[in-house]
C-alpha cells in the first residue's frame, strides 16, 4: 500500500507558490484541499537580511538586473524634473548660486532612489553597490557640467540686461531734475568753459569735477568719486555699479568695476544734447547708447566687429550698447560676447 504523503510534502513537490488553488487533492485524502480547509502559511525564507514570501519573489541577482535596467531612465526623469524647474528659476528669479544647484541635484538622486524602492519592490532594501553610487554619481556631474554653464550665462546675461535699464533710467531722471534747477540740458555748458573762479567755487578738483558738481552729482546718490589717471572720474552708485566720466561726450557704465572687459563688464554711453556732426542722434536727449558718427542701423554690425576699428577710430563693441537698446534692453541671442 502506497505511503500516505502528507499536505507539506505535495506542496513542496508541487512548488507551492501561495495559491490555495495549487496543491491538488492528495489521494484518500478529499477533504484537504476543500474550501474552507486550512492549509499551511505560506513559507517564508531569508535572502540577504531580508523575509521574502513565496516562491515568487524575486532574487537579489534579479533586483539588480531590474534595477540597472530601468535606473538610467528614472534618473533622467527624475534630473529632467528638476533641471526643468532650475530654468524656471533662472528666468524668474534674480539668484542662482552653486550650493542650491546641487541641492536641487540632491534632490533628483533621492527621488531617483525612492522610485527605485518602490520598483524592485524591497521591504527592507539592501545598500546601493559601490558600483551603483558611482555611476549615480557620474551621471550627476555628466548633468552638472551640461547646466551649470548654461545656468550662469543665463543669470549673468539677466544681470546686465537689469542693471543697463536701471542706470539708463536713473541717470536720466537725473539729468531731468537737473533741468528744473539749471535750465534746459542743450544750453548746459561744457567742462572746458569752467573758468578757475567757478571750479574752485563749486569745490571741484578740475573743470570736469566742476561740472559733474553742478549738473549731476546732487541729483543722483553717489556713494564714492574716484579720480582716474586719464583725466577721468568714476562715480560709485550705491547698487555697486559705476559711471565713467571721460568728458561731458564720453561715458563708461560699469557692471562691475573692477571688470574691464568691454561690452561685458562696462557699456559706453555718451551725453551730447546739442547734437552736432558727430552725435545727431543724441541732439535733445539725455545720456545714449555710443554713437559716435554712427547710422544705428549699423549698431549689430559694427558691435560684431569687436575690437576693430569703426569709422572715428572707436572699437566696434563701442556700439554694443546701442544694439541692445534696439533690442528692447535685452542681449540679443547672437551677441558675440559670452558673460
Amino acid at each position: 500500500m502506497e505511503e500516505q504523503k502528507s499536505v507539506k510534502d505535495l506542496v513542496n513537490e508541487n512548488r507551492y507558490d501561495g495559491s490555495r488553488d495549487a496543491i491538488p487533492t492528495p489521494p484518500n485524502c478529499p477533504s484537504c484541499g476543500a474550501k474552507g480547509t486550512e492549509l499551511p502559511p505560506r513559507p517564508l525564507r531569508e535572502r540577504g537580511g531580508a523575509q521574502l514570501r513565496g516562491e515568487g519573489s524575486l532574487t537579489m541577482g534579479e533586483r539588480g538586473k531590474l534595477f540597472r535596467k530601468h535606473a538610467p531612465a528614472l534618473l533622467s526623469l527624475s534630473f529632467r524634473n528638476n533641471i526643468s524647474h532650475i530654468n524656471h528659476n533662472v528666468n524668474s528669479q534674480s539668484l542662482i548660486n552653486v550650493t542650491g544647484l546641487f541641492a536641487y541635484l540632491l534632490i533628483g538622486l533621492f527621488t531617483f532612489i525612492n522610485h527605485s524602492t518602490h520598483l524592485t519592490h524591497f521591504r527592507k532594501r539592501p545598500a546601493f553597490t559601490l558600483a551603483e553610487v558611482l555611476v549615480t554619481l557620474s551621471v550627476i556631474s555628466i548633468v552638472a557640467a551640461m547646466t551649470i554653464p548654461n545656468l550662469v550665462q543665463s543669470y549673468k546675461k539677466k544681470e546686465v540686461e537689469t542693471k543697463l535699464l536701471r542706470f539708463y533710467s536713473v541717470i536720466n531722471n537725473a539729468i531731468a531734475l537737473s533741468e528744473i534747477d539749471n535750465g534746459n540740458k542743450t544750453t548746459w555748458s561744457e567742462p572746458n568753459d569752467f573758468t578757475d573762479a567757478e571750479v574752485t567755487e563749486l569745490g571741484g578738483k578740475s573743470q570736469l569735477d566742476a561740472w559733474l558738481i553742478k549738473y549731476i552729482v546732487p541729483y543722483v546718490k553717489i556713494t564714492k568719486k574716484e579720480f582716474l589717471s586719464t583725466n577721468g572720474i568714476k562715480l560709485y552708485f550705491s547698487d555697486g555699479t559705476a559711471l565713467r566720466v571721460n568728458n561731458s561726450h564720453d561715458m563708461a557704465f560699469y557692471i562691475n568695476p573692477s571688470c574691464t572687459k568691454p561690452a561685458r563688464c562696462f557699456f559706453n554711453f555718451n551725453f551730447a544734447p546739442k547734437g552736432g556732426t558727430y552725435f545727431g542722434y543724441s541732439k535733445n536727449k539725455g545720456v545714449e547708447p555710443y554713437n559716435f558718427n554712427l547710422n544705428i542701423n549699423n549698431a549689430e554690425a559694427w558691435c560684431k566687429k569687436k575690437d576693430e576699428m569703426m569709422p572715428g577710430q572707436v572699437s566696434g563693441y563701442a556700439y554694443c550698447t546701442m544694439w541692445i537698446k534696439q533690442n528692447g534692453w535685452k542681449i540679443p541671442e547672437d551677441y558675440p560676447y559670452k558673460f
